[in-house]
This record gives structure tokens, sequence and C-alpha cells, in this order.
């Protein structure tokens, strides 16, 4: 925000490169160097390849494209997480015997189990007491 009025801040490649810069860790660093690669060559050309540049470093829909691309890469991770956190404390309380199985089906679905992944059985009988 201290920034936005830079003209440098309104130019997408280095938005964009000033974004992945911050990004570290194991869980992003494949994804990190291939955007990485990727920007690069969209603004400068790929001389292995022999291509040419396809995007001026002002053209928004690097960051648009970029945007897109992580909640690609990780936004499933996200809903995946919270749907395990929701099922790890998901209980029948007041709720009817077949509302529970209904959503803890549901919740078994978003966090990618079924009824035969290990933990699921554990999981289903947790809740009931």
């Amino acid at each position: 925000m201290i920034n936005q009025e830079t003209g440098r801040m309104r130019n997408a490649y280095t938005r964009m490169a000033l974004a992945l810069l911050f990004m570290r860790g194991p869980a992003i660093n494949n994804w990190l160097l291939q955007q990485m690669e990727q920007l690069y060559a969209r603004c400068n050309g790929d001389e292995v390849n022999e291509m040419g540049p396809t995007h001026d470093t002002n053209d928004k829909s690097l960051w648009t494209d970029f945007i897109c691309d992580f909640q690609q890469a990780f936004a499933n991770i996200v809903l995946e997480q919270r749907a395990y956190r929701k099922l790890a404390n998901y209980t029948i309380g007041n709720r009817l015997i077949d509302e529970y199985i209904a959503q803890f089906e549901h919740l078994l679905q978003k966090v990618g189990w079924d009824h035969t992944s290990q933990g699921s059985l554990f999981q289903f009988k947790k809740g009931l007491g």
C-alpha cells in the first residue's frame, strides 16, 4: 500500500517479481521457480527455445495470470486443510444421526478420503462420543 503510487509497483513485471521474491518454503519452491522462469521468458524471450518476448512488462495480464496460477496451485490445499480441521473437530452434538453422517461424508469428500481411508472410522467414532 505504501508504494501503490510508485511507477515500479504499477509495472506488472516488477510487482510479480517482488511478490515472488518474498515467497519461500519447501511446499512452494518448485512452483516459484517455474513462475520466475515463465515471467522472464514472457517479457524477455527464451533464447534456448528461440522464442521472443510475448508480453510487455506493463501488461496487466501478467499479474492476473499470476494470481490465477497461485490460487489454482494453493487454494485447494488451504480448503483441504480447513476441511481436515473441521473433520477432526466434528461431533454429533445435537444433530440427528442422519445429519451427522451426511455432513461427515461431505467432509470426507473435501479432504479426499473415503470410508475405507485410514482414520475415517476413527474420526467417525470420535465424533459420536
